[in-house]
């Protein structure tokens, strides 16, 4: 039997790339998807619904959740995936490119996560605020040294 039978994920940063492939897998599985991200997809996936919004506003993540609690009435699954990524050298990268990427990584995970976990709590064997839904921050903790490794390189002589 499979996993995603009869169950309701959320994929933040659906609309393309990893997380598109992300919701794809759970459809084919049999589960109702909702895909929360700030674009529309170039393509929709068929037995996908989309939800614009931005991870790192409270209020829109209110918004989204109290959709999916309102058209799909439980949640299962969320996967934290919505990620941007700004290039540039520490000395040159505008604070605000810097707080969309953090805003977007940290807050998002933390927002999506905190208005998840109740309606998480209600289905049986539901996880605690310390499971599965943190995986992602810890993940974002690599930004930091993978940038510093790109300066050295771009600054050492061979």
């Amino acid at each position: 039997m499979n996993a995603a039978v009869a169950r309701t994920v959320v994929v933040t940063g659906g609309a393309q790339g990893i997380g598109e492939e992300i919701a794809r897998v759970f459809v084919a599985g049999g589960a109702a998807v909702v895909v929360l991200d700030l674009v529309d997809p170039a393509r929709p996936l068929p037995g996908v619904r989309y939800v614009l919004g931005d991870v790192s506003d409270r209020e829109s993540v209110r918004q989204a959740f109290a959709s999916v609690e309102a058209h799909e009435g439980r949640l299962d699954v969320l996967v934290n995936n919505a990620g941007i990524q700004r290039v540039g050298l520490t000395d040159q990268l505008d604070p605000d490119l810097w707080r969309a990427v953090v805003g977007t990584h940290l807050d998002g995970s933390f927002l999506c996560s905190a208005a998840a976990i109740p309606m998480l709590r209600r289905q049986a064997g539901a996880p605690s605020s310390r499971s599965a839904p943190w995986r992602r921050s810890s993940a974002s903790r690599a930004g930091p040294p993978t940038h510093r490794q790109r300066r050295a390189c771009s600054r050492s002589p061979g």
